[in-house]
C-alpha cells in the first residue's frame, strides 16, 4: 500500500513560486530549465506543467518549459 504524504505549506508555497515564474516567462517568451532526479515524483507535477525531458545527466533529467507563442 502507498501511503501519500500530506502536502506542506512550503509545498503550496513552491507551487505558487513556480506558477508565477511560468506565468513571467509566458510574458518574456522566455524558457525556463531544471533538473529533477529520475526518481523524484516532482517530475510527474512538472510533466503536468509543461515542461518537457530534454536529456540526461547522471541520475537526474533536465527538463525545458518553452512557453506557447500566441499571436
Amino acid at each position: 500500500m502507498l501511503a501519500l504524504r500530506k502536502a506542506t505549506e512550503e509545498d503550496w508555497d513552491f507551487l505558487v513560486e513556480l506558477r508565477r515564474l511560468l506565468a513571467e516567462a509566458e510574458e518574456q517568451r522566455a524558457q525556463v530549465q531544471l533538473s529533477v532526479l529520475c526518481a523524484n515524483p516532482a517530475r510527474r507535477l512538472y510533466e503536468r506543467l509543461g515542461f518537457v525531458a530534454v536529456g540526461e545527466k547522471e541520475h537526474a533529467l533536465v527538463m525545458v518549459y518553452t512557453p506557447v507563442l500566441g499571436e
